[in-house]
């Protein structure tokens, strides 16, 4: 089954390596812990370089599009962001 990607729904879920000093490839809609990965903080800084950490847990879609996902602050693994 396919899906337009109307803002409001994803299509597909990609890997995100956490990177200082790398930019994301895209601006996700949102990102989320797989079920394979660890709850914990994700350390996120915007276009506008404002930053923001939250406590994140498996399962749970965090409508934040972030243009890094930090890697120091960062504690939680397997996030995937939300296209």
């Amino acid at each position: 089954m396919n899906f337009k990607n109307d803002g409001l729904s994803w299509t597909s879920a990609e890997d995100i390596t956490a990177s200082d000093s790398v930019a994301l490839d895209k601006r996700y809609i949102a990102f989320i812990i797989d079920s394979t990965g660890g709850a914990g903080t994700v350390a996120m800084k915007f276009a506008d370089d404002t930053t923001l950490s939250l406590d994140a847990i498996a399962g749970v879609e965090y409508q934040y599009s972030p243009k890094y996902i930090m890697d120091t602050g960062t504690t939680a693994t397997g996030i995937k962001g939300l296209v």
